[in-house]
C-alpha cells in the first residue's frame, strides 16, 4: 500500500494511530531495526507480571502504550526503555473509530 498517498488527504487532520502490543519491541531485542522500525523513547508507568509475559504500559511524549515481552525480564515503574514500533503493523483510525488503514 502507498501509505503516504492514502494518507495525504488527513494531512492537518486528527487520526489515531493503533498497534497491537506484540509489534512493539524493546531495543535490547532487536538485531537489525531496518526501515520498518521506529525507535521512541519512553518511561514504564505500570508493569503486569503474567508468568511467561510481562505487559507493560509506558509513556510516549503523553500517550500511552501497551508493550506486550517475555516475563523474563523484569521492569520497574519510571525506568526509561527504548523502544521500536513495527511500522508495517500500524494501524489508522479517523477520530470517529472509522479504518482509514
Amino acid at each position: 500500500k502507498d501509505y503516504e498517498k492514502i494518507l495525504a488527504e488527513y494531512r492537518g487532520a486528527r487520526v489515531v494511530l493503533g498497534i497491537r502490543p506484540e509489534h512493539i519491541y524493546l531495543a535490547d531485542h532487536v538485531v537489525d531495526p531496518g526501515e520498518n522500525l521506529y525507535p521512541v523513547e519512553s518511561k514504564v508507568d505500570l508493569v503486569e507480571s503474567l508468568g511467561s509475559d510481562t505487559i507493560l504500559h509506558v509513556d510516549v511524549n503523553g500517550n500511552t502504550l501497551v508493550v506486550k515481552t517475555s516475563g523474563a525480564y523484569k521492569f520497574e515503574i519510571g525506568q526509561h526503555v527504548k523502544l521500536y514500533i513495527d511500522l508495517g503493523k500500524i494501524h489508522v483510525f479517523r477520530e470517529s473509530g472509522e479504518a482509514i488503514f
